[in-house]
C-alpha cells in the first residue's frame, strides 16, 4: 500500500489526478473480484498484493481531490475524521455475513465497481490544471463545480485571475519525488522524524 501511494501520488501529479484516481479504482476492484477465482496461493498472493497496491494509489488521490473541494473550514475536519476507517469496520461486518473467503473478495470488488461511472461526471482537479498553466480547462472546470452547487461564489473571476497570476510569476516549473526527501543527511532526518510522530 505504500509503494501504491508513492508511486500513485508522483503519477497523478504528472498525469492528471482524476485519470490515476479512476484508472486505480477500476483496477483495485477488478483485482479483487479476480482475487476470487484463484485457483492457488500464488495467484492470490499475487492479485491481493497488486489490489493493495492500486488501494494506496485509490486512497492518496481520493483524499487530495476531496480537501480541495472544501473550503478551510471543513479541511482538518475532513482530514482529522478517519473515514477510511470505516471501511474496515464495513469489511468485519462483511465477514460475519460472506463466511467464505471467495464470496467476500467478490463482493468487495462488485458492489463498488459501479463508482467508476462517475468518470464521466466528475472533473479534474483545479489546482492541478492551474499548476500545468492550462487555465481555460482549469476556469471551465471551476465553473462546472460551482454550477452544480446550490451556493454561488462572489468574484469567481478575481480568484482565477489572481491564482494564474502567483502561478505565472512564482512558480518554477520542476519535477519533485519523494526521493527528494532523502536528498541529504538533514533532509532525511526530517523526513524520518515527520513519519514517525505522523
Amino acid at each position: 500500500m505504500i509503494v501504491g501511494a508513492g508511486l500513485g501520488s508522483m503519477v497523478a501529479d504528472m498525469y492528471g489526478r482524476r485519470r490515476l484516481l479512476f484508472t486505480s479504482l477500476a483496477a483495485m476492484l477488478t483485482l479483487h473480484c479476480l482475487v476470487a477465482v484463484s485457483i492457488s496461493w500464488l495467484m492470490f498472493v499475487v492479485l491481493r498484493a497488486l489490489a493493495v497496491g492500486f488501494a494506496g494509489a485509490t486512497l492518496v488521490v481520493s483524499f487530495v481531490l476531496v480537501i480541495e473541494f472544501l473550503g478551510p473550514d471543513w479541511r482538518d475536519a475532513c482530514t482529522c475524521s478517519c473515514l477510511w476507517v470505516l471501511g474496515a469496520i464495513l469489511m468485519s461486518v462483511q465477514t460475519l455475513i460472506t463466511v467464505h473467503w471467495r464470496w467476500l473478495a467478490l463482493l468487495s470488488g462488485g458492489i463498488c465497481l459501479p463508482l467508476v461511472g462517475a468518470f464521466f461526471t466528475s472533473t479534474e482537479s483545479v489546482r492541478w490544471l492551474q499548476c500545468q498553466q492550462r487555465f481555460p480547462e482549469a476556469e471551465n472546470g471551476l465553473r462546472e463545480v460551482v454550477s452544480v452547487n446550490a451556493a454561488t461564489v462572489t468574484n469567481i473571476m478575481q480568484l482565477l485571475d489572481h491564482s494564474r497570476a502567483c502561478i505565472v510569476n512564482n512558480m518554477h516549473y520542476k519535477r519533485y519525488t519523494f526521493l527528494d526527501l532523502f536528498h541529504s543527511l538533514a533532509s532525511t532526518r526530517w523526513t524520518l522524524a515527520l513519519i514517525y510522530t505522523g
